[in-house]
């Protein structure tokens, strides 16, 4: 009934593959890994070895190679790949997901642990913390795996297979009540008949299961039992990146509720909303609480108060650590094209450098990990290792910036980005084709990537080639995952255009502008996504007399209110 959670998936380092496909180590590989998803795995060892022999100090080649002994149940030999893989890169978030998940299925649990942690440390995603949180109820840590069920929770108040694991966390701990209401919960999704009338039964056991007496010192002064406060989330001693978190809690008493109080950081938080909800929780009068919570930097302290009609009172107290993301950021600014058969620019590497400095200047983040590649610097080679490892360190939570600034080009409609080492008369070969930049984009982890784009240059679309469509086609494909989002500097059968008088292009002017404080609509002292974008929608065509509109694309439906970009300096 309950499922171990894996996720097991290698594709072509496609950003290996542009820098230079006649190197035989790559085509070995890439090989391998087509004969990985073809499942033949015989083939796939063959050609994975292949490319460790060419290239020994290649971490992917022995990755590969232990996920290929992975899915034939060698055990022991997939260990040993993935400590190859990991001497070489010792933090690589992957690596440490392939050995905890082998160590699990040989039945080293407590080496899976210190795995999975790690990873998690690394690279905090969902299906991790819920692969650490089976292998913690499995070895008996209940009450650590409880938390990671409950802030997946979270985000999945509806997935059967955390809430069943909940509910066997609550079993653990001996919390009868809530483990019966978690039950209840699985229930109410579960649609197998077979499987209700096992919950049901599961929901019995917990109820007839008897609350250990307590001590008379420990019972409270009046007749009645005290009353009982449970916060569901945040977790205590949770880490969250966001400034709110949602407070959610119960309070019942068998007198009845008085009243229910909130403090945050020793200060009564007053709030109507969310607060004093009453509900019937079998006959029991149960007060709800549902609410934001503004945090401040580093260590929260929330209380809630219960007050029952007799004056008994009992308090819950968790801690929430607010931390602050990272932000990572590529600019790629391209004005000198080494085939001078392509048109130059001017100004497009000096609107990469602005922007780099304007984010390198922020101290609204842990740290800023930043890339600039300016004209002979912006290889092919090096603008798709940048995305497809620069980038790939950030975690979920951690902001991502991309600036493009240069040329994009279609040819038999088909959209390249243009590095310094293009050549014209050999696109496929020398550009980076659009599906070759999706791949990259695909192993940033980052669930906040804003992706900023003025490659629509005079003389970017070849012969008579408009090409619009193909071009929208890819950036909304780019924008498609949730928290990808596109700003482009024009419609994409409009020309960008560069201004002497600024000595940047239009949109790089104007973008700099509202980040420094322009787009600021609300004047709270943060620009965010949807500020910027306004003001670019309105002031972008106003200057160039509606021959330039910047373009949106957003995830459809997955963006919720604005996304920070800045703080301003009061």
């Amino acid at each position: 009934m309950f499922k171990f959670k894996i996720w097991l998936v290698i594709c072509p380092i496609l950003a290996l593959c542009l820098g230079n496909c006649s190197k035989r180590y790559i085509k070995n590989y890439n090989t391998a890994v087509e004969y990985y998803n073809r499942e033949d795995y015989t083939h796939s060892i063959d050609y994975f070895q292949k490319a460790q022999v060419q290239k020994p100090d290649w971490a992917e080649a022995y990755y590969g190679l232990g996920l290929t002994y992975y899915r034939q149940s060698k055990y022991e030999e997939a260990e040993a790949q993935f400590m190859k893989a990991l001497k070489i890169y010792p933090d690589n978030p992957q690596y440490l997901w392939g050995l905890g998940l082998t160590y699990y299925q040989m039945g080293n649990k407590d080496m899976a642990i210190v795995s999975f942690k790690r990873s998690f440390e690394l690279q905090p995603t969902e299906d991790c913390a819920y692969n650490l949180g089976v292998v913690l109820r499995e070895m008996g840590n209940y009450q650590e795996a409880k938390q990671q069920f409950l802030l997946l929770r979270v985000n999945n108040p509806k997935s059967i297979e955390i809430l069943e694991n909940l509910a066997l966390c609550y079993q653990g701990t001996g919390e009868m009540e809530q483990e019966a209401a978690t039950w209840q919960q699985v229930l109410s999704l579960e649609t197998n008949p077979q499987k209700k009338q096992q919950i049901q039964a599961y929901i019995t056991a917990a109820h007839e299961k008897k609350i250990p007496d307590m001590a008379a010192k420990d019972r409270p002064p009046s007749k009645e039992l005290a009353p009982s406060v449970i916060i569901y989330a945040p977790a205590n001693n949770a880490q969250v990146f966001d400034e709110a978190v949602k407070l959610t809690a119960k309070a019942f008493s068998e007198a009845g509720i008085n009243t229910v109080n909130l403090y945050v950081n020793g200060k009564k938080f007053e709030t109507k909303r969310g607060m004093a909800i009453v509900t019937q929780d079998e006959g029991k009068p149960v007060h709800m609480m549902d609410t934001h919570i503004p945090l401040l930097p580093g260590t929260n302290e929330l209380v809630v108060e219960a007050v029952d009609v007799s004056g008994n009172s009992v308090k819950e107290t968790i801690e929430v650590v607010r931390v602050k993301p990272k932000l990572f950021g590529l600019f790629v600014g391209i004005s000198r094209y080494k085939d001078r058969r392509i048109p130059q620019l001017t100004y497009a590497d000096r609107d990469a450098t602005a922007l780099y400095q304007l984010f390198d200047q922020q101290k609204t983040f842990e740290t800023t990990q930043l890339r600039l590649l300016q004209n002979e610097n912006a290889t092919r080679a090096k603008i798709t290792e940048s995305l497809a490892y620069f980038l790939s360190k950030a975690a979920p939570h951690d902001l991502v910036v991309i600036f493009l600034a240069g040329h994009g080009m279609l040819e038999a409609g088909e959209y390249f980005f243009i590095p310094h080492d293009a050549m014209k008369d050999n696109l496929f070969g020398t550009a980076i084709k659009d599906v070759e930049f999706s791949s990259s984009m695909k192993r940033i982890g980052s669930k906040r990537v804003l992706l900023f784009t003025d490659t629509c240059h005079s003389g970017n679309i070849l012969s008579s080639q408009r090409g619009d469509d193909s071009v929208r086609r890819f950036f909304e494909t780019l924008s498609k995952t949730e928290g990808r989002i596109t700003i482009t500097a024009s419609q994409f059968d409009e020309v960008s255009i560069e201004d002497a008088r600024l000595k940047h292009g239009v949109f790089s002017y104007h973008l700099l502008q509202g980040l420094l404080g322009k787009a600021d609509s609300n004047q709270d002292q943060v620009v965010g996504v949807m500020e910027l974008y306004q003001y670019l929608s309105e002031k972008i065509p106003d200057v160039t007399r509606g021959g330039q509109h910047p373009v949106l694309l957003i995830p459809e439906g997955k963006l919720a209110g604005d996304v920070p970009l800045v703080i301003l300096e009061k």
